[in-house]
Parts: C-alpha cells; sequence; structure tokens
C-alpha cells in the first residue's frame, strides 16, 4: 500500500504544479493584455504617423496650414505667369512687389588688392 500512496501523492503535486503554471499563465496574459490596452490608450507620439493623421484631420487649422502649407494664388502670387517669381514677390506679409536689389555702398577697407601675377619660377622651387 506504501508504494500506492505515493503514487497518489506525486499525482497530486503533478496536478497541483500544472494548477499553478496555468494559474501563472492566465496572470501573465492578463498583465500583458493589461499593458497592451495601456499602450493602445496613450497618446500618439505627434512627430509619428499617428500624429500626423491628427493633423491631416485638420482639427486645428494653424497645424494643417503649417503642415500641408498655404495656396500661393490667395497671397497675390500669380503662378501662370511667364516671368520669374522672386523678382516680383517680396514677402508673404507685403502688400506691395519688391522692389528690387537695395542701394549700398561697399567700404574701401572691403576691396582687395589684385595678388600678383602667377611665374613658373614660383613653382620651381616647391
Amino acid at each position: 500500500m506504501g508504494s500506492y500512496d505515493q503514487l497518489i501523492q506525486q499525482y497530486q503535486q503533478h496536478q497541483n504544479q500544472s494548477q499553478f503554471r496555468l494559474q501563472m499563465s492566465a496572470v501573465n496574459q492578463s498583465f500583458r493584455d493589461q499593458g497592451m490596452k495601456s499602450i493602445q490608450t496613450t497618446q500618439p507620439d505627434p512627430f509619428g504617423l499617428l500624429g500626423l493623421l491628427s493633423v491631416i484631420r485638420m482639427s486645428d487649422p494653424d497645424l494643417t496650414s503649417l503642415a500641408l502649407g498655404i495656396d500661393l494664388t490667395t497671397l497675390g502670387l500669380n503662378l501662370n505667369s511667364s516671368e520669374n517669381l522672386h523678382k516680383t514677390f517680396g514677402s508673404p506679409w507685403s502688400d506691395e512687389p519688391a522692389k528690387g536689389d537695395p542701394e549700398f555702398n561697399v567700404p574701401q577697407c572691403y576691396y582687395a588688392k589684385q595678388p600678383p601675377a602667377l611665374h613658373v619660377r614660383f613653382l620651381h622651387n616647391v
């Protein structure tokens, strides 16, 4: 009878261990599920693709104009013109066209003297 009792005890220990493993597995799975739910419910990175989605949805007009741009014709630019635009467009905040190059004088101290001509004999010593 002693060996029968030993077998029963071993079987019960094995059952208890299996049940413990199942419980631990369930606990780990619930922690994983909670972790995934908390990750999914957090705010998306504003500089990632999910953050870009909120900009594209146009909930904030300032961010939308910054990210998607502005129609330049609303600023007074004639995009159908055959002339160069940079000559006439001064600034998006200016109501008048650009005036061209500003008048200026370069001080004499910024002018450099012409270096002497290079002769072959200068290179011969090198």
